[in-house]
């Protein structure tokens, strides 16, 4: 056998392979033992071999290989004490592309890839020598030039004297299985998505350039992105969309970090820059403005035109964390305080910053608690009919008293609330508390009074809600031509098919719809009319500018217009002044709601208001 070349590469039948390898790509762990324990079992074949060549004369002639071995899958080398070969497999041939006329005779060497230097050879010889076999992978090329990589037995056949007659070698072609690993590697430390490098990949990297840095006194850069709104496009637009929007966001900042820079994604719309050997904390200001200025332009997905916006934050070894858990927390902490700064901004880390969040998370859990301790209670406000006298309807307010802070408006809290997904325990609690109200106002003798509530986005999005409110309705005994329910424009903007829904199997239940605060979304007057919805309530902020500027008046008034020509009703929230009320009396507003007719109540305080109304009507259309 040649000094320079061992021979090749053993495993099993390629029908039996492809089937592991198929296993493999679902599993990693079970690809490593099986590739064990078929390779334990083709060198005990491979000694066999040895065994049958030892006991058989030299002559070229002669059979060496049984029937089992020609019909074998894997290649079957056989050289003589010489080290020329003197039998070849179908397999050897299939495998290599060499024709067993070309091969006898032929030192194994003809099969050298090149790629395995004298050290290797040489660890190859003195276990052949002192074990009388070697096996492990090898690399060797093919007649066409193609190298490929196969696993390979060797095996030494001797006389009853000791003296070498053949050396064996089975081994076979274990390139499928190779790019198997390789694909299974880069899964394990790819996004399948955008073909960045994961968290796993990501964590390998940071410990080596902290590592590096802690050597050489080095800065290194952490910076945490998400694209703000992303859920939106995902909801309104569905996944495909979400999916196209993130492959071009990670394409965008892979083309403005350097080479040995790292960008990964954590998952969903998380993304991570690593930024090693940074030199001043100040050049990260400076990458995350050429980002924004790359997300500038939008992006054309599936025939939408969507804006990449980004919230980024920063933190910096060693000056904010010394390790790599804590360095992407506080990285994280500056891009939540980013996004809370309203999007689109940069923040870097400050202990300020820290202590902020500190006290937004002791925040957050008291209003996760604030259920189940009672800290919740209702105000209700009445609606007044254009001439002030007549109470027509009220809406629920809600409001939290929260320990050290006193009763909280729905503002300091629900966007917290939306955000966490608790918005939906409080919204049923809402629901579930007015509904025993007004059912406790009608036996007490009160005519049927409706009572409306706010719905955030979040409640809309929940697939279960109208069958909630329907729940609640039969529950408490409700009638639901009593209950309105007020939401905002941004819900019902585009093609948000499962919210309409909801609304109209409510509002064919008797349910009544209003839009809250209206004219500050962007509901164009064709897709108002194809809306399921009875009434429309003016935003506070025109009614601000009566007595100052004349142009929210005359966007008030032309709203009422428009409302009474589609045959909607008309609420206007936040009348103050006497000015105001004239005015939206002359152009016809249906409802007035605001402290210059009364402050919101308690329910002691608006049942008592009821009475003293001597409310007798029944409820208006």
């Amino acid at each position: 056998m040649s000094a320079h070349h061992p021979f090749g590469e053993p495993h099993t039948d390629a029908a039996i392979l492809q089937r592991q390898l198929e296993r493999y790509a679902e599993d990693f762990a079970a690809l490593v033992a099986d590739y064990d324990s078929l390779r334990a079992e083709f060198d005990a074949l491979s000694r066999d071999v040895a065994r049958e060549a030892g006991q058989r004369s030299t002559d070229a002639g002669d059979a060496l290989i049984s029937r089992m071995l020609l019909r074998s899958h894997n290649a079957v080398l056989v050289t003589d004490a010489d080290n020329r070969i003197v039998q070849v497999n179908p397999a050897f041939t299939r495998i290599t592309g060499y024709s067993e006329a070309e091969a006898l005779g032929q030192d194994p060497r003809m099969l050298a890839s090149g790629r395995h230097d004298a050290a290797f050879y040489e660890e190859f010889w003195h276990s052949l020598a002192a074990t009388g076999e070697w096996h492990g992978e090898i690399w060797n090329r093919r007649k066409n030039g193609e190298v490929f990589p196969e696993w390979l037995h060797v095996s030494v056949a001797r006389d009853d004297s000791g003296h070498t007659q053949h050396h064996v070698a089975i081994f076979s072609d274990v390139s499928t299985m190779k790019r198997v690993e390789d694909r299974i590697q880069r899964l394990a430390h790819h996004d399948p998505l955008t073909g960045l490098p994961n968290r796993a990949l990501l964590n390998d990297r940071l410990q080596q350039a902290l590592a590096s840095a802690r050597r050489n006194g080095e800065l290194v850069g952490l910076m945490f992105l998400d694209l703000d709104k992303f859920k939106q496009v995902n909801d309104t637009l569905g996944h495909d969309v979400g999916d196209g929007l993130l492959v071009e966001f990670a394409r965008r900042l892979t083309e403005q970090v350097r080479d040995a820079d790292t960008v990964a994604r954590l998952g969903g719309d998380e993304f991570v820059i690593l930024v090693s050997r940074l030199p001043f904390q100040d050049d990260l200001r400076v990458i995350a403005g050429k980002i924004f200025d790359i997300l500038a332009d939008p992006v054309l997905v599936k025939g939408h035109r969507l804006p990449i916006v980004s919230s980024i934050g920063a933190a910096v070894f060693p000056d904010h964390a010394i390790d790599a858990a804590e360095l992407l927390h506080r990285a994280d902490l500056a891009m939540y305080a980013a996004k809370q700064g309203g999007g689109s901004r940069f923040c870097l880390f400050s202990e300020q910053l820290a202590s902020d969040r500190r006290e937004q998370q002791g925040f957050e859990q008291a209003l996760r608690g604030a259920l189940a301790r009672q800290q919740f209670h209702l105000l209700y406000q009445p609606q007044y009919d254009a001439t002030g006298r007549r109470i027509e309807a009220v809406e629920a307010l809600l409001r939290w008293h929260c320990p050290g802070r006193g009763d909280l408006a729905p503002q300091d809290f629900l966007p917290l609330a939306e955000q966490t997904g608790i918005i939906i325990a409080i919204g049923n609690w809402v629901l579930r508390s007015v509904c025993t109200q007004q059912v406790a106002w009608c036996r007490a003798g009160l005519p049927p009074v409706r009572v409306a509530i706010n719905i955030a986005p979040r409640q809309l999005a929940d697939p279960e809600f109208a069958a909630g409110v329907e729940a609640i309705l039969a529950e408490t005994g409700m009638d639901p031509v009593c209950l309105e329910l007020e939401v905002t424009e941004a819900p019902l903007a585009g093609d948000n098919g499962p919210t309409l829904d909801h609304l109209r199997r409510l509002r064919r239940r008797g349910v009544r719809i209003a839009i809250d605060d209206f004219g500050t979304g962007f509901t164009s007057l064709a897709r108002l009319a194809d809306l399921p919805i009875d009434a429309i309530k003016l935003d506070p902020c025109f009614l601000s500018e009566f007595d100052s500027r004349a142009s929210g008046r005359q966007v008030a008034v032309a709203i009422l217009a428009m409302a009474r020509s589609m045959g909607l009703q008309t609420i206007a929230e936040g009348v103050e002044t006497e000015t105001q009320w004239q005015v939206l009396a002359e152009h016809l507003c249906d409802q007035l709601q605001g402290y210059q007719f009364a402050a919101p109540l308690d329910a002691e305080g608006i049942t008592g208001l009821l009475f003293a109304a001597g409310r007798q009507e029944t409820l208006p259309s």
